[in-house]
């Protein structure tokens, strides 16, 4: 008995192996990998459930997430204007920043109204649908997820369409009756879809509240050249294009702010949404990339053969660029070069 406890003794105090302690060293990691991976996984079920409860309210926030946007900036350029009218003034600068900041909400707000019916006189379409635009635009808002837009029919030679509204309720989408006579039905309906889509991200309420701040600047300064004669002085055709210096240098300017405010990345953006929306069983997503890649093109052509007379403000409103007939406009228009947009469609240009 006794030599059986020693010989245990001697067999305890005897040093142990170095890969005896390198396998226990591994048993007591992977025990421990194994406690953690479970503690982690009901972390991550935690932490999944939590963003799912969370992204719920926000897919139903979201079609008005853009409108949140637009007030925020307007009610931050109002603090400014009135913040810099009492630093300025005390208590008769409070009061003009007040007025100016009112006057600017509602131009930006009301801009629709009494500009573009000025810019762009036609009939709204309502009723009289020849070319059952009412139902096909209301089938893609629904594909979109957003209400059916306002349509506005003018009588032009040229081919082109637009869209404006900061609301979603007061989206609405221009076309020329050349457009519809010259254009497929598919090819329509794929500008259409793109309209509806850059209202969706939150393009459209963009461009339009800048639109609306370089449209007003732009009459200003344009006024003053008219009263000092300098728009006579550089050219007799009366055009938006017969600019005096100080209309020229203030488009230069909005120019270069509008593509701070605009990135062309988000066109880029929209036209890959757009061709995911016209993808389907009956058009593979190749298919729809080329029917809107030519619809651009056709509009392109359209804007250099038959130019609109439009400043640079208003031509940020079009789905291409209307003044590509001008040489400078590839640096100062909104919208991509169209090159480089069909491009990204379809991996070459021209079609």
């Amino acid at each position: 008995m006794t030599q059986m406890q020693s010989a245990e003794s001697r067999k305890a105090e005897r040093p142990r192996k170095v890969s005896d302690i390198r396998s226990e060293i591994r048993s007591e990691k992977t025990s421990e990998n194994s406690r953690r991976g479970v503690s982690g996984s009901k972390f991550r079920g935690v932490f999944s459930s939590s963003f799912s409860s969370v992204a719920i309210p926000l897919r139903v926030l979201s079609p008005y997430l853009t409108e949140l946007k637009v007030w925020i900036a307007l009610g931050a350029m109002s603090m400014t204007l009135t913040y810099g009218g009492y630093r300025l003034s005390d208590r008769y600068g409070l009061l003009a920043g007040f007025f100016a900041s009112l006057a600017l909400n509602s131009l930006v707000l009301f801009h629709d109204d009494w500009r573009l019916p000025e810019l762009f006189p036609g009939r709204w379409l309502e009723g009289r649908d020849a070319w059952n635009l009412l139902e096909r635009s209301g089938s893609l808002a629904r594909r979109v997820e957003t209400a059916r837009p306002g349509l506005t029919e003018i009588e032009s030679s040229s081919s082109f369409i637009l869209s404006s509204g900061i609301f979603e309720k007061r989206l609405r989408v221009v076309y020329s009756t050349s457009l519809l006579k010259n254009f497929t039905p598919a090819e329509v309906d794929a500008l259409i879809a793109f309209e509806l889509t850059k209202f969706k991200i939150g393009l459209t309420p963009t461009l339009s509240a800048t639109v609306a701040l370089c449209d007003l600047l732009l009459l200003l300064v344009n006024g003053i050249d008219t009263v000092l004669l300098f728009r006579f002085l550089l050219s007799s055709r009366r055009g938006k294009w017969a600019m005096g210096p100080f209309s020229i240098v203030t488009g230069l300017l909005l120019s270069g702010f509008m593509r701070l405010m605009i990135r062309r990345a988000a066109y880029y953006r929209v036209d890959a949404q757009t061709v995911s929306m016209l993808t389907g069983p009956e058009c593979s997503r190749d298919a729809a990339a080329l029917l809107l890649a030519r619809a651009f093109t056709k509009l392109d052509s359209y804007a250099k053969t038959r130019p609109l007379d439009l400043n640079i403000a208003e031509a940020g409103l079009f789905a291409t660029s209307p003044l590509s007939a001008y040489p400078w406009s590839r640096w100062l228009a909104v919208q991509p070069e169209i090159d480089t947009r069909v491009s990204r469609l379809i991996g070459r240009y021209p079609l």
